[in-house]
């Protein structure tokens, strides 16, 4: 029974990891090809916020077969390559959520295109920088880094024992809703400033409803990853070390980095059609079918009522 319980936990947790994989990889091809989206540079930021999540969503797949075999393989995988690489990502995803929200609140601040153009270039700079102080971090420094092992078992991403470990766990999940508390606030001022502008304008442009939209899916992403924060640092004790808890702790990281991209395909119709335009969607076409005796039948009955009203006049 526990065998045919620990197989279908390992099959739902590999299946759902490969969606989330398939649909930022959709995402982030639509975003790259289209004109429209590789010129905007709020997709541009968007871009990279599905890179931070594909980054993180490529070790919960390679985890996946950690957790059949019960085993790392080896440290350089389990910990330079793999934990370096889901750390960094988060780092990536919530510097970059910043300067996303950023870049909406720009719109109102700073309409001039010269000021934005280099406050948004600053940010993305900046979360380039962390993600790759934080890349090597992990990958180099002693006593920090991530690894799949937590209590001998393979359900779970954690950070590895160390002095450097110690001083993040403790400071990360503070500075983490202080990040996103802030980028709510900021989300806060745009809405403030889109019902100031609905107000003075009796037309509600396309524009304005995709600011509502983007603002939805910040709320949304908000208040999911503070709870996610909240209940990976600060685990009630009579939870600890369940093999339960971990799992819905990796399942929960995962919708976490498939939640803007699924958000993202809701609200936007157009960006949506393109995505499943990859997928072989097809859009659906009514067929008319045409009933060749039918057209001749109403022809002769046009032409005998035509004649009938001719011959009647005369």
């Amino acid at each position: 029974m526990l065998i045919f319980y620990r197989s279908r936990q390992n099959l739902l947790t590999i299946s759902t990891r490969t969606d989330v994989k398939k649909k930022l990889r959709n995402l982030i091809y639509v975003l790259t090809i289209d004109k429209d989206y590789k010129r905007h540079y709020t997709y541009r930021i968007m871009r990279i916020l599905c890179f931070a999540n594909l980054l993180q969503s490529i070790p919960f797949l390679v985890g996946g077969v950690m957790t059949i075999a019960q085993s790392n393989f080896s440290d350089a995988l389990d910990r330079q390559a793999l934990g370096s690489m889901i750390a960094s990502g988060w780092y990536l995803y919530i510097c970059t959520s910043v300067t996303l929200a950023v870049d909406r609140l720009l719109i109102f601040v700073f309409p001039r295109a010269t000021y934005s153009s280099m406050i948004r270039t600053a940010f993305v700079a900046l979360s380039i920088f962390v993600w790759l102080i934080t890349l090597v971090g992990m990958s180099f420094l002693p006593g920090l880094g991530y690894t799949y092992e937590c209590d001998g078992e393979y359900y779970f991403w954690s950070y590895t024992l160390g002095s450097v470990s110690e001083v993040v766990v403790t400071l990360e999940p503070y500075c983490d809703m202080c990040v996103f508390s802030i980028t709510f606030c900021i989300y806060l001022i745009v809405c403030r400033y889109l019902i100031k502008l609905k107000r003075s304008s009796t037309d509600q442009s396309t524009s304005l409803k995709a600011e509502f939209r983007i603002l939805i899916v910040a709320v949304c992403a908000f208040f999911y990853e503070i709870v996610f924060v909240i209940w990976s640092f600060w685990i009630p004790l009579y939870l600890l070390g369940l093999r339960f808890m971990y799992i819905y702790l990796n399942v929960t990281w995962m919708v976490e980095c498939g939640m803007f991209a699924s958000l993202t395909l809701i609200i936007n119709a157009i960006l949506r059609r393109k995505v499943f335009r990859i997928w072989g969607a097809k859009k659906k076409t009514k067929v008319v079918s045409i009933n060749g005796q039918s057209v001749f039948q109403s022809a002769v009955n046009k032409q005998k009522a035509t004649t009938a009203f001719t011959l009647k006049e005369e």
